[in-house]
C-alpha cells in the first residue's frame, strides 16, 4: 500500500518541485525589476510638434497611475509653458507683453529663460536670445524694450522637457525608461540586468546607421549630423543646436573651451566619423553590449 501511494503520486510531487524551483529562479529578477521578465510599456506621443516615443518599466501598481499618463501630462505642461507656437503659452504671453513694463514670471519659466540666456552668451548669436529683452531671473522679472524682441526656446525646450519628465518619473518610482522627444533622449536605469539602452545614430544623408550608442543614466541629443552625450538633456539639446551650425573644424574646439565634460560624435559631409575621446566607451561593438 505504501509503495503504491508513493509511486502513484510521484508525477505530482515532481511537478510541485519543478514549479517551486522555477519560482525561486524568477523571483530575484521580478523583485529587482531588471530581469528578462520585466514588463515594459512602449509608447508613442507628440509634443512640440515632435515625435515622442520610448519604453518604460511598470512600477508598483499601487500608484494606480499609468507611466504613459505621467509622461503625457508632464510634457503637456511643458508645451503650455515653453512652446511659442501655442496660443497663450507662457512664452507666447511674454512675446505679447507691453513694451518697457516689468512682468513677474513663474519660477520655472524664469529658470529656463536664464538657461537660454547663458547659452546665448557663448554661442555668438547661434543660440538666439534676442536683444531688447531684460531678464532678472533671481527676482523673476521680465521686460522687453521693443516689439521685435521675441523669445523662442526651440533650441532647448525639448531637452529641458525630457529632464523634467525623467525627474517626475523617478519621483513615481520608475527604475528604467528610455524617453525620446524629437531626438533628445534620456536613458534611465537599465532595460535588463547588465544591459544598456541602445540608440542608433543615422547619417543624415543616407539614413544608414553609422553608430549605436549604449547608455545608462545619460542624455543624448541627435541633431542633423551630430550626437551629443551628457548628464542632462537640456545641455545636450542646446550644445547640439550650437555645434551642428558650426564648421566641422570648430566643433571640438568649442567643446574643449566651453564643455569639456560633453562627448560628441560628428558625421562629416563625406560620411566619416569624428568624435571626442570619451565617445568610444559608449559605442556598441558586439551583440552582448
Amino acid at each position: 500500500m505504501a509503495d503504491t501511494f508513493r509511486r502513484d503520486n510521484h508525477p505530482l510531487v515532481t511537478l510541485l518541485i519543478a514549479v517551486f524551483i522555477i519560482a525561486v529562479l524568477l523571483l530575484p529578477a521580478t523583485r529587482n525589476g531588471c530581469g528578462p521578465h520585466e514588463d515594459y510599456y512602449h509608447f508613442s506621443y507628440n509634443a512640440f510638434g515632435c515625435d515622442v516615443n520610448g519604453q518604460i518599466n511598470v512600477w508598483d501598481r499601487s500608484n494606480r497611475v499609468s507611466p504613459v499618463t505621467v509622461i503625457e501630462s508632464k510634457l503637456d505642461s511643458m508645451v503650455v509653458m515653453l512652446d511659442a507656437t501655442v496660443e497663450n503659452s507662457g512664452i507666447a504671453q511674454l512675446n505679447r507683453c507691453e513694451i518697457n513694463k516689468d512682468f513677474t514670471i513663474p519660477a520655472q519659466l524664469a529658470e529656463v529663460l536664464r538657461i537660454a540666456q547663458g547659452f546665448s552668451s557663448i554661442s555668438d548669436g547661434i543660440f538666439f536670445f534676442p536683444d531688447g529683452v531684460t531678464l532678472d531671473s533671481a527676482n523673476r522679472k521680465f521686460s522687453r524694450s521693443n516689439a521685435s524682441a521675441m523669445i523662442n526656446l526651440e533650441e532647448l525646450q525639448c531637452g529641458y522637457s525630457v529632464d523634467k519628465t525623467i525627474k517626475t518619473l523617478r519621483e513615481y518610482g520608475t527604475s528604467g525608461a528610455l524617453l525620446n522627444v524629437g531626438g533628445n533622449y534620456f536613458a534611465l536605469g537599465r532595460p535588463e540586468k547588465n544591459r544598456k539602452w541602445h540608440i542608433d545614430v543615422h547619417d543624415p544623408q543616407s539614413n544608414a546607421v553609422v553608430a549605436t550608442l549604449k547608455l545608462v543614466n545619460k542624455a543624448c541629443t541627435i541633431d542633423k549630423n551630430v550626437a551629443v552625450i551628457g548628464r542632462n538633456a537640456t545641455t545636450t539639446d542646446a550644445v547640439a543646436s550650437i555645434i551642428c551650425k558650426l564648421p566641422d573644424d570648430q566643433v571640438f574646439e568649442f567643446l574643449k573651451e566651453y564643455y569639456p565634460g560633453i562627448d560628441a560624435l560628428l558625421i562629416t559631409d563625406n560620411g566619416t566619423l569624428k568624435m571626442t575621446d570619451g565617445v568610444e566607451q559608449y559605442l556598441v561593438t558586439n551583440k552582448i553590449d
